[in-house]
């Protein structure tokens, strides 16, 4: 099921100053908010009204601007997140990976790609500048340790962070799933398009908007087999809100978008309802075998496919009925690239992007 939210009527407030964020106020996304945090997302397959919502809140760039978050249709995924920022890093899971990090950011909750697990996040603060050393997951629940490094850091901000700052970082990433003669690269610019009103249900608040445009190359004893640009708009504030929306042509001519709402505590703000049908794919990237994992609420018929860069089927995982409760199934036999699980259940759709790599 579906909802509108309506917006509330929200007394206008003075103009303020134009934000801009230090390093002790600048907290990326999912890190800003601190604490029991809810995530609200708009449907993986968004109607043709909201398509257009989603890219006029893209398209309101520079000064003066007001984003209003209230006005999408909001899916009833409830995904509920746990964070906790580390300012000595020292001692934590994973942390010897990353000898040079500064702060530490963890990641737990049942709305992760991975539930029940905790994931960690190093990052260096240095000479003014926020760069990503990269992530590291303790195995849990029959799943191994992951580890994702950018060798070089992936800087990511500069501060101040405010309107028309750009930052570019490059990088080497490894794993431990590393294929000799497979190197992966990512580049990504960040660079802060707007500044003004982000318009929640709980509230105002003063905010910038961020578009990150990252590109993954993979190449195999020097010749190129994947490569991949993935666009985020993010809006972010001092407070304990935030905001996120893609626009990846996932297919050639064809849009993927989904909005989310990143409101603080186990918010009533919308409409509580229980979500239909989970799906998480792991290990994501994989080098060989990844399952896909769904979670269904009620039994009923559920359909999963698997579909490859080009939008073309290459599997199907299941088609018929399913009973509620959870259920594993494997992808296997994939070439190396990028694909993406698509769950039909009912009237909701939900899908998660994954990664072959050998």
């Amino acid at each position: 099921m579906r909802f509108l939210i309506l917006a509330a009527t929200l007394a206008a407030l003075p103009a303020s100053a134009q934000l801009s964020l230090s390093a002790d106020t600048y907290r990326p996304i999912p890190f800003g908010v601190e604490g029991d945090a809810t995530i609200f997302s708009t449907d993986a397959v968004i109607n043709a009204t909201d398509e257009d919502r989603v890219d006029a809140l893209i398209a309101l760039t520079g000064r003066g601007q007001t984003w209003d978050f209230t006005a999408l249709t909001y899916s009833d995924q409830r995904l509920p997140i746990t964070t906790e920022t580390f300012e000595d890093p020292a001692g934590l899971p994973g942390a010897s990976n990353f000898p040079t990090a500064t702060r530490a950011y963890a990641l737990g909750g049942t709305g992760l790609t991975n539930p029940g697990s905790t994931s960690y996040t190093y990052v260096r603060i240095e000479d003014g500048v926020f760069a990503t050393l990269g992530e590291f997951v303790p195995a849990s629940a029959g799943a191994p340790d992951f580890l994702l490094r950018n060798v070089d850091g992936l800087e990511q901000a500069s501060f101040p962070f405010t309107f028309g700052t750009t930052v570019v970082g490059e990088s080497e990433v490894v794993s431990l799933m590393a294929v000799p003669g497979v190197v992966s690269t990512v580049r990504e610019v960040s660079e802060v398009v707007g500044s003004g009103t982000l318009v929640a249900p709980t509230g105002r608040f003063d905010c910038l908007m961020v578009q990150r445009t990252t590109d993954n190359t993979t190449t195999q004893d020097g010749r190129v087999i994947l490569e991949s640009r993935f666009i985020q708009y993010e809006w972010l504030t001092d407070s304990d809100v935030a905001a996120t929306a893609a626009n990846d042509e996932i297919t050639p001519g064809q849009r993927f978008r989904v909005a989310a709402l990143y409101l603080p505590g186990t918010t009533t703000a919308l409409e509580d309802e229980p979500q239909s049908v989970a799906l998480s794919v792991a290990p994501n990237p994989t080098a060989s075998t990844s399952t896909v994992r769904l979670s269904v609420l009620e039994a009923g018929p559920v359909r999963a496919a698997v579909y490859d860069a080009l939008g073309r089927e290459v599997a199907v995982l299941h088609n018929g009925v399913l009973g509620a409760g959870d259920h594993g199934f494997s992808t296997s036999r994939l070439t190396p690239g990028l694909y993406v699980v698509r769950v039909e259940a009912g009237a909701r759709a939900e899908v998660v992007r994954f990664v072959v790599a050998r």
